[in-house]
């Protein structure tokens, strides 16, 4: 069949065939090709199709042009009729094998196109709040995804299937990515288990897949042999299934053909973790072995499981909102409620609101259960409050027991004996512990494990005994010379059998998304856990339905474990961080008792890590506990001690006058006990608020003080803080020849001490060398020490002691002639203290 088209003709047809099809432009269809999975290799441009509408291209058309026609075709073809003109109008005749493929596909293609298009969708949520960044995020995935499973996976409650559902939803009403024409099927896999599970959701699929004739020949066929065996119900359906190993196989096969080049999503909500996910897979995602598959089939499970990695393409475990976003939600839910606001402050409404959704874990089922306390029943907002904070499953939150309930399903699975020991992780607490520590909640105590006849705790110093100071004053110093990256718990404090098996039942937790493993990048072998707070609540209300005596022993055991990891590495800011939580547990239970000598030395060995606490009320609460059994045991050291620790969390707050009170008691204190080298140690902080305030002749004049208590002592750690602290504000004052020499003597001092050096004296050291540039003008070397500096101090020191150092370093960018440096570092500073007002005041000079 020959054809009158010359590539002029061609062109001004194939420029029309475009309009019809809705492209007003070139570059309209080109971006379509270039985002379709298919297509977006094929390498079609603006470009090409403008010299092809324009006839610039040899007629009849050959290789590459040849190809992309074909590609083209895809686009412009909606029924067999069109494929015809199409083929015939561009001349594409003697197909290769591997072009005749194409077509036959490009037939199947518009078959399905024209055939009716399936969408059986959930329903939409209406509320959708701090998730829009994922849904598109999502989008763009499943645009570039051939085909797998994509598993959304999270916790109970925080809204995997009304995030899928939205998902669907947008994918449905989306012409432009043209994704999925023959549809998109949910179906919900809650409780459906094992074979029998599979059978029932391949057996619905088939039904809605199949034609009706087929359905109703396939239905009448089952029911023939059902009433020859007597089977009338669907638990003998079930059961019949169960029985025919060839059933399976039979629907595996009838549902590959009937999904043959079918471009359909599958969303499988609320997969059980006994539902055989990868038979499930077998059947809906089996492909052709020709070079081109056509159809793209996806699978979209929402789960508390996580898959395995071999069967999953893509993985989303979905976290609870922001702050910000759960306030907003509670926020919106409860708009149309006025009548429980009406004697409330703005300020107070939002106080009461972000307690809510902090206590709640930002859980965004739980927030609803909020509202409709707040705006259904009436609950007063700051009754609700105060009772969720003290309980999160209070009754005045959930009174139907919705979230108890989906937690036990959660819980369904689990055996007697590992849900017991997810409960004794309440003991805990709600921080974040390791998976020794957790091991240590064993119910089996260590000497019985052992068989010795020893007290855990004895047996814990004999095996890790390590040298270590009686005096608090080495609070400051860590005692190791490991790089910080190098340390790790590279001892364990339980049997090695009873770690194996906790780590075994922590990663089912993990797996079942009932915990959160949030392991530093620096400890990445040693794993450490966070319990949600709501699954905080859920296992301490649990833990009550032990025996008491059950309880006692893991109580036992983790004081032992708390004891005896204190002990090993006091000093040591980054592993006593890492165990905080249990720590203070532990603390927290000896306040309680009143054990007054335990508070006092607990809160001295913690005392070191207090500043770099994110809750700072927990930090003073510390403090103030130890400061308090210190007066009852009447030992002033101490006392001293940590008061001087708790001015500096006063400073870091802006409350000036407290800190100053702090410590000028501890310097009385220390007049009165004869000189001891730590308690000196506040001279260097009046000092350092005269520095702030602009005083720095009364700064220096602190700091001449201090040295001279220092030499009395001759504490060579002291004496080179108090001659690098000279030097600096000898520099500021511009005395440089005298700051040069104080500063050398600094790290003369330090050098002393390079055979046992600590991280503290390598920070100092640090701060030293930039002192050291900037009394020598040399403005690149004190920015490179500076960030060394910076560096240290992001894994030792407080925030607030790092924005001490960018102000220094801003003052000399800014006399140095750089003010862009200064500014920039002084936006850095406001960040890193926010709350130290006297500090900002000295800021906005920078900028």
């Amino acid at each position: 069949m020959k054809t009158s088209m010359d590539a002029i003709q061609f062109g001004k047809w194939m420029s029309e065939r475009r309009r019809k099809r809705g492209w007003s432009s070139q570059r309209a269809l080109v971006e379509v090709v270039q985002q379709d999975p298919l297509f977006k290799d094929t390498h079609i441009s603006e470009d090409f199709l403008a010299r092809l509408e324009a006839g610039r291209l040899a007629y009849p058309f050959r290789r590459n042009v040849r190809q992309q026609l074909f590609v083209l075709a895809w686009f412009l073809c909606t029924t067999p009729r069109e494929v015809q003109t199409y083929l015939h109008t561009a001349s594409l005749r003697e197909l290769s094998p591997e072009e005749n493929v194409l077509v036959q596909r490009l037939y199947a293609h518009v078959s399905g196109a024209a055939a009716p298009k399936i969408e059986l969708l959930p329903v939409r949520p209406q509320h959708l709040v701090g998730r829009e960044a994922l849904i598109q995020q999502m989008l763009d995935q499943l645009g570039s995804m051939p085909a797998g499973l994509y598993a959304l996976t999270g916790m109970p409650g925080v809204g995997k299937s009304a995030l899928a559902a939205e998902l669907v939803h947008r994918l449905a009403a989306d012409s432009q990515r043209r994704l999925f024409q023959n549809g998109i099927i949910t179906l919900s896999c809650k409780g459906r288990q094992g074979t029998a599970g599979l059978l029932t959701v391949l057996n619905e699929l088939m039904t809605i897949l199949s034609s009706p004739e087929e359905n109703g020949s396939r239905s009448r066929s089952q029911a023939a042999v059902f009433s020859d065996r007597g089977v009338h119900d669907d638990k003998a359906l079930i059961s019949l299934f169960q029985q025919m190993d060839s059933n399976l196989a039979y629907m595996v096969d009838r549902l590959r053909m009937l999904l043959l080049d079918k471009n359909m999503l599958f969303l499988l909500d609320d997969v059980d973790p006994q539902f055989p996910l990868r038979e499930a897979l077998d059947a809906l995602l089996a492909s052709t072995p020709d070079k081109v598959q056509v159809g793209q089939r996806i699978v979209l499970t929402t789960s508390r499981y996580i898959p395995a990695p071999a069967l999953v393409s893509l993985h989303q475990h979905v976290q609870p909102l922001l702050h910000a976003d759960a306030c907003m939600l509670l926020e919106l839910l409860i708009s149309s409620d006025t009548h429980n606001f009406v004697v409330l402050s703005e300020e107070d409404r939002q106080e009461a609101l972000g307690k809510i959704c902090t206590a709640l874990g930002y859980l965004p089922l739980a927030i609803e259960l909020a509202a409709n306390a707040l705006a259904v029943r009436g609950i007063p907002l700051k009754l609700l409050a105060a009772n969720i904070c003290i309980d999160p499953l209070h009754r005045l939150l959930d009174d139907a027991g919705i979230l108890a309930t989906l937690f036990e399903q959660a819980f369904s699975n689990v055996q007697q004996e590992q849900r017991e020991r997810f409960a004794l992780l309440s003991l805990l607490g709600p921080q974040v512990f390791s998976l020794e520590c957790a091991a240590a909640l064993s119910t089996t105590s260590w000497r019985e494990e052992k068989n010795e006849q020893m007290d855990p705790l004895s047996l814990f110093a004999s095996a890790y005994a390590t040298s270590r100071s009686t005096d608090t004053s080495e609070g400051y110093m860590v005692s190791t010379t490991r790089p910080l990256e190098q340390q790790s718990v590279d001892s364990t404090y339980v049997a090695f059998e009873t770690l194996t098996n906790t780590a075994l039942e922590l990663g089912y937790f993990v797996n079942s998304s009932l915990l959160e493993r949030t392991s530093d990048t620096t400890t990445g072998d040693n794993p450490q856990y966070l319990l949600h707070p709501l699954l905080y609540a859920y296992a301490h209300v649990y833990l009550q339905r032990l025996e008491r005596k059950r309880i006692e022993l893991a109580w036992y055991n983790t004081q032992a474990y708390a004891e005896a990891y204190l002990e090993r590495y006091q000093g040591n800011i980054v592993m006593l961080e890492r165990e905080c939580g249990v720590l203070l547990e532990v603390f927290a239970r000896a306040c309680q008792e009143q054990r007054h000598e335990r508070v006092m030395h607990w809160a001295a060995k913690l005392a070191i890590i207090t500043a770099r606490m994110h809750d700072a009320g927990i930090a003073i609460r510390l403090l103030q506990a130890g400061i308090q059994a210190s007066s009852q045991l009447e030992n002033q050291y101490q006392q001293a001690f940590l008061s001087i620790h708790l001015g500096h969390l006063y400073c870091s707050q802006g409350r000036i006058d407290k800190a100053r009170l702090c410590w000028e008691e501890c310097l009385q204190i220390a007049q009165a006990l004869g000189h001891p080298a730590y308690l000196w140690r506040p001279y260097l902080f009046l000092a350092h608020l005269e520095y702030i305030q602009g005083n720095l002749a009364a700064a220096r004049a602190h700091v001449d003080t201090f040295l001279l208590r220092t030499r009395e002592s001759g504490d060579l750690r002291s004496l080179a803080l108090a001659y690098f602290k000279r030097g600096l504000y000898g520099r500021e004052l511009g005395e440089l020849e005298t700051a040069y020499n104080d500063v050398y003597a600094a790290l003369s001092l330090l050098g002393m001490l390079k055979n046992d050096p600590s991280f503290a004296d390598q920070l100092l050291e640090a701060e030293a060398q930039a002192e050291l540039a900037r009394i020598s003008g040399d403005y690149a070397s004190s920015q490179e020490c500076t960030t060394q500096a910076w560096n240290l101090g992001l894994q030792v020191s407080d925030a607030y002691t790092r924005a001490i150092l960018l102000f220094v370093q801003a003052r000399f960018a800014l006399h140095s002639g750089h003010p862009q440096e200064a500014a920039g570092l002084a936006s850095h500073i406001l960040k890193q203290a926010p709350t130290a007002m006297h500090l900002h005041k000295q800021v906005t000079n920078l900028t």
